[in-house]
């Protein structure tokens, strides 16, 4: 019952026992007026101990983009518009660096940029010179850089600081970036070399000359079904690929979608991405999820397999369509568990019975209820008309 009741409770039975001897009591008659004295003051006690329940309570609630607790001075962060605390450091949604701040339109990406200011040359492992940074983003610091060898520009991704406080976290990215960089399919960018130096940790990717499909959808709006259909035709086909060598993507999305200036679709940050925000958040104490739009309701969880990719193709597919993502926030989780968002016939009634039938069908809360497998999504895309 809490240690200050038990205090109380012995000091007033000691001093009902001592008025009881001096008026030559039995102890038995006071011994049952201090146990009728503990039925009355425990639950006063309990009463008064219990806190009382106000509207400025907090209630915690887990990853769902928006906190109980109203109180605190908010501010909005500049990448992803989400209200945050006023002393926040980091964005709890989408890892933004207020202490670094960057443009909103920068992403983590390997895009060219002819607006980015060069580098002063910088070498890399005498292997790679680094040109210029054309990227921020959750994992790291994007950079154009050079094959002296070769000649060959690749993209050299150099990850957080983070990564390399906690040598088990550290070492259990590096295997996870060590398998993905096994993987080879002309929708997939290439990993090239995973290097050390200084104890910093730098991924040197295939240079893709293009845009990135959100960059394209911020600039065009949404899209013809045939176009849309075609972009996520291949990168089914990517996904289909990494599945069938037991790489899960965990955070497809449009920023994570290049489309090369001679229409090649490639997807990047396999396992990557997810691998290093999750380090980064058991390591800083901060969220860098980043992308709850596009999570399946159980890596709210923290829990996936190859269906919960199905989930972020569906979203993707719907967002091409109409140019914005069908779950809104705050409560991501709560609408997708309900199924809450603008069903495509909704929004465009002379939209394909079989585009709007496959769009629920990936966006299914229960993964048992969305395809199996992204090979049975890729036949029905073919046989759309």
């Amino acid at each position: 019952m809490g240690l200050i009741g038990i205090i109380i409770v012995v000091v007033v039975g000691v001093l009902v026992a001592q008025d009881a001897k001096k008026r030559g009591m039995s102890p038995w008659v006071w011994g049952i007026g201090v146990f009728l004295l503990c039925i009355v003051f425990l639950p006063i006690y309990f009463i008064v101990r219990k806190p009382l329940v106000t509207d400025s309570t907090t209630i915690p609630i887990r990853q769902t983009g928006v906190s109980a607790d109203n109180s605190y001075p908010k501010k909005k962060c500049p990448q992803c518009a989400e209200m945050v605390k006023e002393e926040a450091k980091v964005c709890r949604f989408c890892g933004y660096n207020f202490e670094q701040p960057v443009p909103p339109s920068a992403k983590e990406t390997v895009i060219a940029s002819s607006d980015v200011t060069p580098l002063t040359t910088v070498l890399l492992t005498d292997k790679y010179e680094l040109l210029r940074e054309f990227g921020r983003g959750g994992m790291g610091i994007v950079y154009e850089a050079v094959n002296r060898a070769l000649g060959k520009k690749v993209a050299i991704k150099k990850m957080r600081e983070e990564l390399k406080i906690n040598p088990r976290e550290k070492e259990k990215f590096l295997k996870e970036a060590r398998t993905v960089a096994e993987l080879h399919h002309p929708n997939i960018i290439d990993i090239y070399d995973i290097l050390e130096e200084n104890n910093d940790i730098y991924l040197i990717f295939e240079f893709v000359d293009g845009k990135t499909l959100d960059r394209i959808l911020n600039e065009q709006g949404k899209m013809p079904s045939r176009k849309a259909i075609n972009i996520i035709s291949e990168i089914c086909k990517a996904i289909v690929y990494a599945h069938n060598h037991r790489v899960i993507h965990r955070d497809l999305k449009p920023s994570n979608v290049m489309i090369g200036f001679d229409g090649q679709i490639k997807v990047m940050d396999f396992g990557i991405a997810r691998e290093a925000k999750d380090t980064i958040s058991r390591v800083s104490g901060y969220e860098t999820s980043g992308t709850l739009c596009y999570m399946a309701p159980e890596q709210h969880l923290g829990i996936f397999d190859a269906r919960t990719d199905i989930f972020g193709l569906g979203v993707i597919f719907y967002e091409m369509l109409f140019a914005e993502s069908p779950f809104r926030g705050p409560d991501f989780l709560a609408q997708k568990r309900e199924m809450v968002y603008p069903k495509p016939k909704e929004i465009l009634s002379d939209i394909p019975d079989t585009i709007n039938e496959v769009i629920i069908k990936c966006l299914q809360a229960e993964k048992e209820k969305r395809y199996q497998n992204v090979e049975d999504l890729l036949i029905v895309l073919s046989n759309i008309q």
